[in-house]
């Protein structure tokens, strides 16, 4: 045989015998804790952004539940700045982790998302109840 073949991430690769010195076990091993570590941030970031999509979904339904007033309906315009936040750090979040790229920045922009939900519901909450 005139050269080694050995597997790098989805390739595969044939160099001659005095390129490179095969060691099947360490480069088995490091493909191994690369994809642990990438499955763990991937599920971690998957978690995040799930977490704010059924998150957003259920303040449809907190709205919904805020007491009629005038019966002019503005309570509903919460919406805008929920949606906002949705579209701006949760979905993106969420198409990242779900095609395994950009892991970091999706977990960290989600995890941004979900700060921004938490300050903005709180802030609509304390106006539809009118609470300080």
């Amino acid at each position: 045989m005139c050269g080694q073949v050995y597997w790098v991430g989805a390739s595969i690769g044939i160099v001659d015998e005095g390129a490179c010195s095969f060691q099947p076990g360490k480069t088995l091993m490091q493909a191994t804790t690369q994809t642990e570590k990438t499955g763990y941030l991937r599920a971690a970031a998957l978690a995040v952004s799930i977490a704010g999509t059924l998150f957003w979904l259920y303040t449809f339904y907190g709205i919904a539940q805020v007491p009629a007033g005038d019966g002019s309906g503005f309570q509903w315009i919460a919406v805008v700045p929920l949606g906002l936040v949705f579209f701006v750090f949760t979905f993106p979040a969420l198409v990242c982790a779900w095609n395994s790229q950009f892991l970091w920045a999706a977990l960290v922009i989600g995890c941004a998302g979900l700060i921004a939900f938490a300050l903005l519901w709180n802030e609509l909450l304390s106006e539809f109840y009118h609470t300080s």
